[in-house]
């Protein structure tokens, strides 16, 4: 692997980086509006702090809770007891390969309690780090923010075409809802046409879920209770109409299906 390959020179952290300790913001400054914001193990905790504690471009690793997701910030800010904040020596180490380079170690393996996850300034300043020239760190860097930007991109483009693809979905339901409107006033100017001495006026019938046994149910069902009478009756369901015709005895499903 590129940032621990063999033949590598090795450093120990307290060498190459500066660990800041974090200290509770609610003791000491908070500001809910504006400020400097104010991390902890687990990320940006919505927060904004009057003071920072550390600036640059910086990698936020757990000291309790969790200790195994580094996270890369730039800017001022602070952390709380719970997380430290790392600024590396820009000479010899890049931040950002840092950064990635510090997402292979094993913390859990350094964890000091059986309950809670926890790690120590003293023993993160005691790993060792290898060490490519400026050069090939720069280069790797900038391979990596271009599979990022690359990784963005895709992600915008596949969400404009979920939304796109949402209103084509909504346009053709659209089109099929007039679509059946129209063949409903068809429908029922046949039938009002037809020359018989009990016409009636369509039936309504609403559904809450389009199902065709529902469907054919709830058609025959009126048909049923009035032998006797002629009707088309109406099928109203997740905004398409569905219709059929009835002689008495027997129902004819017309249009059928959304």
């Amino acid at each position: 692997m590129f940032l621990s390959r063999k033949g590598l020179p090795k450093r120990k952290w307290a060498d190459v980086l500066t660990i800041y300790n974090g200290r509770d913001y609610k003791k000491n400054v908070s500001n809910e509006t504006e400020g400097f914001p104010v991390y902890g193990s687990g990320g940006f905790m919505y927060v904004y702090a009057d003071r920072f504690i550390c600036e640059g471009t910086l990698i936020i690793i757990g000291r309790k809770g969790t200790i195994d997701r580094p996270i890369l910030v730039k800017g001022k800010i602070w952390n709380i007891d719970t997380a430290f904040g790392i600024k590396t020596d820009s000479k010899v180490l890049n931040p950002v390969f840092f950064y990635y380079r510090s997402k292979f170690y094993d913390y859990k393996d350094m964890n000091k309690q059986t309950t809670k996850p926890s790690l120590t300034k003293s023993d993160l300043l005691k790993l060792d780090i290898e060490l490519p020239s400026m050069n090939e760190q720069r280069t790797f860097v900038d391979f990596v923010e271009q599979i990022d930007k690359l990784k963005f991109n895709f992600l915008l483009y596949h969400h404009q075409m979920v939304i796109i693809q949402k209103y084509l979905s909504f346009f053709c339901r659209a089109i099929v809802f007039f679509v059946d409107i129209f063949r409903f006033f068809i429908a029922t100017f046949r039938f009002l046409r037809k020359p018989n001495k009990q016409k009636t006026w369509p039936t309504i019938v609403f559904l809450v879920e389009t199902r065709i046994n529902d469907a054919f149910f709830l058609i025959k069902r009126p048909c049923k209770a009035n032998k006797n009478k002629k009707g088309l009756i109406i099928i109203v369901s997740n905004l398409f109409i569905q219709y059929g015709a009835s002689d008495g005895n027997r129902t004819r499903v017309i249009s059928l299906g959304s």
